[in-house]
């Protein structure tokens, strides 16, 4: 292994751990990267820093202190960023920038983890957030946030500017609308929450480019969560204290949230699907009627990977109106309860195909085969019935016979005719179907064609 592929590696690994990490953030590191950071952009540092438990409490602290100190600099984020953005494509001229960034990125790149987990906390933030009837988010914005950052900026702020900051929350500061929230979430700094983003910059910096203006951030993102800044003053999450992920870096758990931070933000999540708690630890408590009764597509075909098998019916099946988790349901059933009579009833290929797969080959039929109008799934019901089969029904048609050879036909109503050379062992007297292009025409081509050759080129003294 060269010496840049195992740098690359060990690049990989460490933003891997950067952006799965649940160590508690480093202050004191954190803070001092934002400093730098500010005064690498030619801004005065903040004089306000303001750590929070979770993004949750971040992103409704940044718009309280907004009110205080103006909107959120996007140059902190965005500037730094199209600089080495406009050095990278300048490094490779003439590719396609969705090329490059590929390229950077590579096939061994597990890093997309660390944006599945951003989404689900984005998601979660968004619903826990954007309804302002509910306890929780009057308790967040509260108890937590306002009593929190009385107790931090009152001696930091000034009597002036924390009236601004109370009087922005109003009596009742929970009236953030869902656009306002997707904006604040938006607005976060480049932190642990975008290590895919910084560890492809920072492959770049191996092939030669300079990615110096992100070295500040780099560090943020490795010592803490979620950040937001302003003109003199600065919002910085904590990192999780608990991520759980499965075998595919999918966030998962079958004892508790999945995901959890300092304040219990978070949420529970089944094969990077956010459930309610009883889809991930009580899977026991699932049934047709509570599967059913969700109304998130994503949520149900999450239920059905967690329920008894034994529980799976073929009534169930045909009362589930998305087809996905049909094909969930398909590939859990008993056995013995996927039967060909599904497939009557049956219109979308992807559930068709599951039960094609699932069904025992002596049920399916060559009639099925004939009748099938999807391309995908015909090909499959030929997979399990096998060719030998196929070519000893009366549909088939000889096309051309010599020295014990036979070149058969099949007419497929919407696809190409099936054509196949029947050949047999010289050893074993086997009989073998192969499967060659409807143009040939006779069987010494059709030989020929499997071993790469023309007709007139194939001519071996003995063959086995």
């Amino acid at each position: 292994m060269n010496a840049s592929v195992t740098a690359s590696q060990a690049l990989i690994k460490e933003w891997l751990r950067a952006g799965l990490s649940t160590e508690p953030a480093d202050r004191p590191l954190a803070l001092a990267a934002l400093r730098k950071h500010y005064v690498a952009l030619g801004a005065p540092p903040p004089s306000v820093a303001v750590w929070m438990s979770s993004p949750l409490e971040g992103v409704i602290a940044a718009r309280i202190l907004s009110a205080a100190f103006g909107k959120a600099v996007s140059e902190l984020r965005s500037h730094p960023l199209t600089q080495v953005y406009h050095r990278v494509l300048a490094a490779h001229r003439g590719l396609d920038p969705s090329a490059v960034l590929a390229r950077a990125k590579g096939s061994d790149w597990p890093l997309d983890a660390v944006s599945r987990v951003r989404r689900l906390v984005e998601e979660t933030v968004l619903e826990e957030a954007a309804d302002p009837a509910t306890r929780r988010i009057r308790s967040v914005l509260w108890d937590r946030v306002m009593l929190q950052l009385e107790a931090q900026l009152v001696g930091q702020i000034g009597p002036g500017a924390w009236a601004r900051l109370q009087r922005s929350a109003g009596s009742e500061p929970c009236a953030m609308s869902l656009i306002e929230l997707t904006n604040w979430i938006c607005w976060a700094g480049y932190g642990q929450h975008d290590a895919e983003l910084l560890g492809m910059y920072a492959r770049c910096g191996l092939e030669g480019t300079d990615i110096g203006p992100l070295i500040q951030l780099m560090q943020l993102g490795r010592t803490c969560g979620w950040w937001w800044g302003f003109d003199g003053a600065c919002v910085l999450t904590e990192r999780p204290t608990t991520l759980e992920l499965n075998e595919q870096l999918l966030c998962q758990s079958p004892t508790g949230k999945a995901l959890d931070y300092p304040d219990r933000f978070g949420f529970h999540a089944w094969k990077g699907v956010r459930v309610p708690a009883r889809v991930a630890i009580y899977p026991e408590s699932l049934n047709g009627s509570v599967v059913l009764a969700e109304p998130r597509a994503k949520i149900r075909e999450a239920m059905v990977d967690r329920v008894d098998p034994a529980t799976l019916s073929t009534d169930w099946l045909s009362r589930e109106p998305d087809a996905q988790v049909r094909t969930a349901m398909v590939r859990r059933m008993d056995p013995a309860r996927v039967v060909p009579e599904l497939l009557s009833t049956e219109i979308s290929p992807m559930v068709r195909l599951a039960i094609v797969q699932r069904l025992d080959p002596d049920s399916l039929s060559v009639d099925l085969f004939v009748g099938e109008w999807d391309v995908e799934v015909r090909r499959a019901v030929l997979e399990r019935i096998g060719m030998d089969r196929l070519m000893a029904t009366d549909g088939v048609r000889v096309v051309h016979q010599d020295a014990g050879r036979l070149l058969l036909r099949f007419e497929l109503q919407g696809d190409e005719p099936l054509v196949v050379v029947r050949v047999a062992c010289p050893s074993t007297g086997r009989l073998y179907h192969l499967r060659v292009p409807p143009t040939i025409a006779t069987c010494q081509q059709a030989v020929a064609w499997t071993f790469g050759l023309e007709a007139d080129q194939y001519a071996p003294t003995t063959e086995s």
